[in-house]
């Protein structure tokens, strides 16, 4: 049974975690740190938690800044990287857990490079998935918008000018049966024209539209996804 348990890694700054113990008595195996990305949660990595600690390996598995438990500030300035990184560093010394492997997916790639590039004396090895490493720089959305809709034909990140509008959240929240139907279609073609484009995000959900979800998502999964959506 997998518990969420709750730590508080710097003053009024609460982290959300589970914790899993593997099957190696002599703990001979590292232990491994999944970071999630939008929209999800710890809940996305359940069959890997379970999977790698029948393997021997401890997991472990936190909602990042903005999800579940976890501190949730009003302020996107506190959302930076270095100091997602010093909670989690915080709750690996809570658990004495020396070093790790970091497996990061979508935005938990993010915090999984700067992970390795501010602690690399704490990192055995990263993996990254659905998303590359990026070094520390300014990043120009605009011109990235351009740059990809000149060499891809579309903007693949367009849906970041959704994200960023300050009515973003509440849209999401008044129309998250539309929202959730869209980031996990069942047809993969719908994110290339019905999420990516700027602008397209937005026309979906205000128009309430629907569509059939994948079939690997349970009624459990969908309810679960849309409480930590609603939350």
């Amino acid at each position: 049974m997998m518990t969420a348990q709750n730590y508080e890694v710097a003053p009024g700054i609460n982290s959300e975690y589970i914790y899993v113990k593997g099957n190696d008595s002599d703990n001979s195996k590292p232990t491994i740190l999944f970071l999630h990305g939008f929209p999800s949660s710890f809940y996305s990595w359940r069959h890997q938690l379970e999977y790698f600690s029948r393997q021997g390996y401890d997991a472990i598995a936190p909602n990042l800044m903005g999800y579940g438990k976890t501190y949730s500030p009003l302020d996107k300035d506190q959302y930076k990287g270095k100091s997602m990184n010093e909670h989690l560093i915080a709750l690996l010394n809570q658990l004495n857990v020396s070093n790790v492997i970091v497996i990061g997916h979508d935005w938990g790639t993010r915090v999984a490079s700067r992970f390795v590039l501010y602690h690399p004396e704490r990192t055995l090895g990263v993996v990254l998935i659905s998303g590359g490493y990026s070094a520390p720089a300014i990043f120009d959305l605009d011109r990235t918008l351009e740059t990809l809709k000149n060499t891809v034909g579309y903007e693949t990140l367009g849906y970041w000018k959704f994200f960023e509008a300050d009515d973003a959240a509440t849209i999401i929240e008044n129309n998250l049966e539309s929202f959730i139907d869209l980031a996990f279609a069942s047809d993969p073609t719908l994110w290339k024209t019905e999420f990516a484009p700027v602008g397209k995000v937005r026309n979906w959900l205000t128009n309430g539209n629907r569509t059939t979800r994948g079939t690997y998502m349970t009624e459990n999964d969908y309810a679960i996804f849309r409480q930590y959506l609603a939350e």
